[in-house]
Formats: C-alpha cells, sequence, structure tokens
C-alpha cells in the first residue's frame, strides 16, 4: 500500500513540474502583431467561408441548349445538306465552312461533331 501511495506522490509531483513549465513558457511567449493580425484574419476567414456556406444559394435557372440552323447556314453560303451527292473537294469546302462556324462560336462543338459525320458518312 506504500508503494501506491508513493507512486501517487511523484505522480503529482512530475504533473506539478510539467504544469509550472507551461504556465513559465506560455508567460514569456507573447504574441507579437504580425501573428496576431494573421490568426485573426485566418479567424475571420473561416468564419466567413462558414457564413458563405450556410446562406442559401439561388438556384440559377437551367438553360435549354440553342439549336442552330446548320443547314440554313449552309445553304447561305451556297452549301447543299445532300452530302452523298457531294464530291471530296466540296466536302472540303464545307469541312473548312464547318470549323469556321465552330471557332467563332456560331454552332456548338456538338453540333460540328454531329454535322461532321454525318458529312463523311458513306
Amino acid at each position: 500500500m506504500r508503494e501506491a501511495i508513493y507512486i501517487i506522490i511523484a505522480l503529482c509531483i512530475v504533473l506539478g513540474i510539467m504544469f509550472i513549465v507551461v504556465v513559465i513558457k506560455n508567460k514569456n511567449s507573447k504574441l507579437t502583431d504580425d501573428q496576431y493580425i494573421y490568426i485573426k484574419k485566418q479567424i475571420n476567414d473561416i468564419i466567413n467561408d462558414t457564413a458563405e456556406e450556410e446562406a442559401p444559394k439561388e438556384k440559377k435557372p437551367i438553360m435549354e441548349p440553342i439549336k442552330h440552323d446548320i443547314a440554313g447556314l449552309l445553304l447561305v453560303k451556297g452549301y447543299s445538306r445532300n452530302y452523298s451527292l457531294m464530291t471530296e473537294e466540296q466536302k472540303n469546302q464545307v469541312m473548312v465552312y464547318l470549323m469556321a462556324l465552330r471557332d467563332q462560336n456560331k454552332i456548338t462543338i456538338d453540333e460540328y461533331k454531329k454535322e461532321t459525320i454525318k458529312l463523311w458518312r458513306r
């Protein structure tokens, strides 16, 4: 029984010494102004981030894809959409025109791909 009391007393002494060391260390380490400003900024950023997450977000209206009139664009330029009757040279000219329409954002990439597949289908 005496050994247990000695062990408890020894643990209390060790914990007391550790407590004194921690108190003295914290007393000597004061935050500089830069450290204080940095910590305050970090706390404000965290608070702002959580406030933004909690705020209800507006629902954006779902936009339906716009279908461009590729046939009309080709007819204005003088090309037919009857690709099976075209020569390879005419198909190349239509291909160049489709690439130009795609680069000018007059047609979407998906529309360009679909029209290209139709153009070169046999």
